[in-house]
């Protein structure tokens, strides 16, 4: 028995008649199908995008005292070589700072399973904590999953100044906090204020004349605060029948500064005692008194709100929203919240906007089904499979676990101008028997889809078959492709179940013999189409005779497609306009805190003046290129909405360099001005990211000489705006330069010296303490006049093994040096990052290709880069464009081959597709849009999308010329007359269905301009020119395939009389 798909195509056909006979049971059948998909609809999570941004593992630890480069030493190096090679890792990113912090980022494989992840680093990590220095491992370290989408900035203020900011930064610790992080669907909620602490502030000079050193003072701290537990009085078993038990309770851990100043440090042998008061002064503090934050100038302190994987974001930020709400009735007075950056407004206003362009998208198709058919009955029918297609496309999306969000929804967008196509296809078919054979509405339905089948299913395993390669890859990449491609393949699959049930039942009891309307504009619009088709069947004709030209045709397409393919700009994904401008300041190395707050005002100040800007919230002692530091401050500049900025002066394009120059008038800092990544998570900034690798040493001065000579290249390119990097090894900083010679004469022990300072100038972790109703550290410093300066440094005292007390200037001397405040790994490797913004209209993969070319002419033996962030993800992706274009072609053809049994009968249909990509690089290069993803996806459907129009004059000139014998100029001539009105309608629609992306302004409206710019262009050029192309390429392959096979039969007949011939001369 022989198999094929035209086979199980001819059931098919038989199929369709069931439901002609039974129009009620399809009937049910679609609407079992939308009802599902309507209740589908309220179990999906909306989000901006799916989950794109690689799973990422968080490592944390702290050691106190220890400057950057000891922390490197100490922690990063034994941490970061276990973690290593860990599986599924793509790279990991360290970070040590001064303050003596240390965080270990490492990013995995988007396919990777998050909780898998995060055990396997814990193992990695645990083996390396034995290595640790005692201080890192008593206070612990952080392991967490990393939440990378920032839902926003929540800020809490005291209008009236009756809270000071360490009271409002407590409020928020013990109460909002807790509660944000039980709210569904938040990962984290970081506050950028200070938590209390007990700070035990030494008196150096008392200490000397007393004779002690702070390594008492801290071993008294460590010994009479603890935490009590001494057991019960009475308890079973005893002896006494009738015994109370009792709780026996004692004060251990102490609660107020002034049971802290109680603590006896010493006892002579007289019996005098040396009380904490005594050397010490107590007071409840800062635990870090390294940030400070504002808003729009008052002072405030703010919670960063991040999204956990996988969450709802709107409905997230929804209930941070009414827990806020449920908090502020519980506040004291004087305090109020606000809410200074949302990011979901942005995710709000993308999906509102593509629900609009899907709402005009629908009635615009609508428009055109009516304007072809010409009677509400026949517009009824296709517009009907929309609402089916697209409620039962919502049902595999839940099954799939997938969320609305941008990507499908801009799959279900351009699905509305694709899933009419077909039961277009039937209706107009249906009429067309009617009106010329003379059939009634049920046989011209079932000889339609006789007709028609063939086509439809041919269409759709096209479609279908061009997503094949896209389920294969992997990564970011792989994700926004495969949500795209799966929810138009599921639209597009319904549509045609509709197609072959819903439509053919409703065609045999709705149509009827139109009359044409002979008066108004839709006669004008009927002699236009009938004159349009006459000169469009003539124009077929005569290429169809001329073979030679259509080849000359086909090749020339082919050459500018190919020349304008190399030549258009690539990058990853557009920029947008997210209503948000990040301003990261920089001061002179060495500046405090207090001086960079007040600059960060003056510019807050300024700021304010442009009418676009809303409000802004500035945070000190943080920065998002630079890291941590008292020289550093953050600015998050919210525009106001997009309604409010329609010129194009307003946009964020516009406005990023009017801040910049504004910013500029403040001469003091450096300031880098950028807008967020396209996808939250990856990344801080826009721009091209870059990590310039030392591997061979770990001099930060030598890798900050190379940093800047490659700044000063990537800044003189013509294509780049600013090149900025927040590396520096010039931080003002002293060295203690012990003469270890002294310190043996002077009996002093070098460990002894190195703990004084480190417990003096260091805030050293002694143990915790109870406030209300949190846990907090118990820290140990010197009086502010023991630090302030060297020579404070240098009259400190250290006590020798005789006891007696020594100074540290004695000791060794204080030298000045510079050095770099943050050290940060990329691989093990020291690395410093570079951000590259370009140039407006220029694209991302044009300016890493001139980053590329710098850095491997400019850095010297023993340096490396890496890409980073976003432009990791784009470096990937790098040249997939056109292989994923040439197997979309692959596999559609091997389909088409499939079903017609022939090798040369899809060529026709494949070729025609070169029109429709080189109109789609036309729009593009027009409107200055580069080669991004949505570009890419635009180009893959329109693979899809314009061989269905082929296909639809390819197989009805099959027909004519196989099974009714008509020659191939006439068979050619005949199904591009017969099928043009349906062709025409299908272009229609797809070409205004896409329209509204094209032309789509307001939030998120880059990536709907690519990708509607791609499809309108291309099937503008598919229906303008490729049409007229596919008869003639139909007549060349034909005639050349039928000549072939005459030459094989003549060959054939000659080798059969040859051997006819020599079996007679046998005889």
């Amino acid at each position: 028995m022989k198999l094929s798909v035209r086979a199980s195509i001819d059931k098919i056909k038989t199929f369709s008649r069931v439901f002609i006979e039974r129009p009620r049971f399809a009937m049910v059948i679609s609407i079992v199908l939308t009802l599902a998909g309507l209740m589908a609809i309220k179990s999906l999570p909306v989000s901006q995008y799916p989950q794109l941004t690689p799973p990422s593992i968080s490592v944390s630890y702290s050691y106190p005292g220890a400057n950057a480069r000891e922390v490197l030493n100490t922690v990063a190096m034994p941490i970061e070589d276990e973690v290593n090679g860990v599986d599924d890792m793509l790279y990991m990113k360290g970070s040590c700072s001064d303050d003596g912090n240390y965080q270990l980022e490492i990013s995995f494989e988007v396919e990777s399973d998050r909780d898998m992840d995060m055990v396997k680093v814990q193992n990695r990590v645990s083996q390396a904590e034995a290595k640790l220095p005692q201080e890192v491992k008593q206070l612990g370290g952080k392991i967490r999953a990393q939440s990378t989408d920032m839902l926003g900035f929540l800020c809490l203020r005291s209008p009236k100044g009756t809270m000071s900011r360490l009271q409002i930064s407590d409020y928020i610790y013990a109460n909002i906090q807790p509660a944000l992080l039980r709210v569904p669907g938040v990962g984290e909620a970081t506050v950028y204020g200070p938590k209390l602490s007990m700070r035990v502030w030494m008196d150096a000079d008392r200490l000397a004349a007393q004779g002690l050193n702070s390594e008492e003072v801290i071993a008294a701290v460590t010994k009479q605060n603890i935490q009590a537990s001494i057991g019960t009085v009475g308890a079973a078993p005893i002896s006494e029948h009738g015994a109370k038990v009792y709780t026996l309770k004692a004060q251990g851990r102490l609660m107020t500064p002034k049971e802290f100043d109680e603590i006896v440090v010493r006892r002579d042998a007289n019996g005098g005692l040396v009380r904490l008061k005594d050397v010490a002064r107590t007071e409840i503090g800062e635990q870090n008194y390294t940030f400070t934050g504002q808003f729009n100038g008052g002072n405030a302190v703010s919670i960063a709100v991040q999204q956990k994987p996988g969450a709802n974001a709107i409905a997230t930020m929804d209930r941070v929203y009414d827990e806020m709400r449920r908090q502020a009735k519980a506040f004291p007075d004087d305090l109020e919240w606000t809410v200074p950056y949302d990011a979901t407004e942005y995710v709000r206003m993308c999906i509102k906007e593509i629900v609009e362009t899907l709402l005009i998208t629908f009635g615009l198709v609508v428009l055109v089904c009516y304007i072809f058919l010409q009677d509400w009955r026949a517009t009824l029918i296709p517009c009907l499979t929309i609402p089916v297609s697209i409620c039962s496309t919502f049902i595999l999306m839940a099954f799939l676990g997938y969320s609305i969000n941008t990507l499908t929804l801009f799959g279900l967008v351009l699905a509305i101008g694709v899933v009419v196509d077909d039961c277009i296809v039937v209706v107009e078919r249906v009429q067309f028997l009617i009106e010329t054979r003379g059939l009634n509405a049920r046989e011209a339905a079932i000889q339609a889809m006789h007709d028609v089948t063939s086509a439809v299913i041919a269409t759709t395993l096209v479609l279908l078959g061009i997503f094949v390669p896209i389920g294969f890859m992997s990564g970011i990449t792989g994700r926004i492709y495969q949500q795209f491609s799966v929810t138009l393949s599921a639209a597009v699959c319904f549509s045609t179940v509709c197609a072959l049930t819903l439509a053919p039942a409703l065609c045999s009891l709705l149509l009827h013999e139109a009359r044409p309307f002979k008066h108004g504009p839709l006669a004008w619009f009927n002699w236009c189409i009938e004159s349009f088709k006459g000169l469009f069947v003539t124009a077929a004709k005569w290429l169809a005779r001329r073979i030679f030209l259509a080849a000359v045709l086909l090749a020339l397409t082919i050459l500018l497609t190919a020349r304008l393919f190399v030549d258009t700009e690539t990058s990853f994904l557009p920029d947008e306009d997210q209503s948000v401008i990040f301003c990261a300041m920089d001061m002179p190395e060495g500046t405090a805190r207090d001086r960079t707050r007040d600059v960060s005002l003056r510019a807050v100040e300024e700021l304010r003046k442009i009418p676009e800007v809303s409000s802004i919230l500035s945070i000190t002692g943080f920065g998002m290129i630079s890291g941590r530091g008292e020289n550093l401050a953050m600015l998050i500049v919210d525009l106001k909405r997009w309604s409010e900025r329609t010129e194009p002066s307003q946009s964020l394009a516009a406005l990023i360099p009017k801040v910049s120059a504004v910013l500029a008038a403040i001469p003091e800092p450096k300031w880098q001005v950028f807008a967020p990544p396209a996808i939250p998570g990856l990344g801080n900034s826009n721009g091209v990211s870059v990590q310039i690798l030392d591997k061979t040493s770990t001099d930060p001065v030598a890798l900050d000489r190379v940093k800047n000579a490659i700044l000063a290249k990537l800044n003189a390119s013509p294509l780049v705006l600013a090149a900025f990097s927040g590396f520096n090894s010039e931080t003002p900083q002293l060295r203690f330069n012990l003469d270890r010679v002294k310190a043996e004469m002077f009996h002093v022990p070098v460990a002894v010296v190195y703990s004084t300072l480190q417990n003096y100038l260091g805030s050293r972790y002694v143990n915790d303490v109870n406030l209300g109703t949190q846990v907090n550290r118990v820290t140990v410093a010197a009086e502010a006049d023991a630090r302030n300066s060297p020579e404070a440094v240098a009259r400190l005292y250290v006590r020798s093994d005789g006891g007696a007390m020594v100074p540290v200037g004695s000791l060794g001397t204080i030298s000045r040096e510079l050095g770099p405040r943050t050290v940060s790994t990329r691989d093990k490797y020291m690395a410093c990052g570079v951000t590259v913004m370009p140039k407006p209209g220029v694209a991302s993969g044009t300016v890493m290709r001139e980053v590329r070319e710098i850095l491997e002419a400019e850095l010297p033996d023993g340096y490396g880069y890496v890409w980073d962030s976003l432009s990791f993800q784009e470096a990937r992706n790098e040249g997939s464009a056109a292989p994923l274009i040439a197997l979309a072609v692959i596999f559609g053809y091997l389909f088409l081959v499939a079903q017609y049994e022939s090798w040369t009968i899809p060529l026709p249909v494949m070729l025609s597709i070169f029109v429709a990509v080189f109109g789609a690089l036309v729009g593009l290069r027009l409107y200055g849009f580069s080669l991004s993803i949505y570009a890419q996806l635009g180009l893959v459907l329109l693979v899809g999308l314009a061989s269905k129009n082929a296909i639809l004059i390819v197989e009805f000139a099959k027909d004519k010329h196989e099974d009714e014998g008509y020659s191939i100029v006439e068979a050619a001539g005949v199904a591009a007359g017969e099928r043009l009105r349906a062709l025409l309608m299908t272009a229609l629609t797809t070409l205004l269905g896409t329209l509204p992306m094209m032309i789509a302004t307001g939030a998120g409206a880059a990536s709907r301009n690519h990708l509607g710019t791609t499809e309108f262009f291309g099937m503008l050029f598919s229906v303008a020119f490729g049409i007229l192309l596919v008869p003639g390429l139909y007549a060349l392959f034909q005639t050349w395939r039928e000549r072939i096979k005459r030459v094989f039969a003549y060959m054939s007949a000659r080798a059969a009389r040859r051997r006819e011939l020599k079996s007679r001369e046998n005889v």
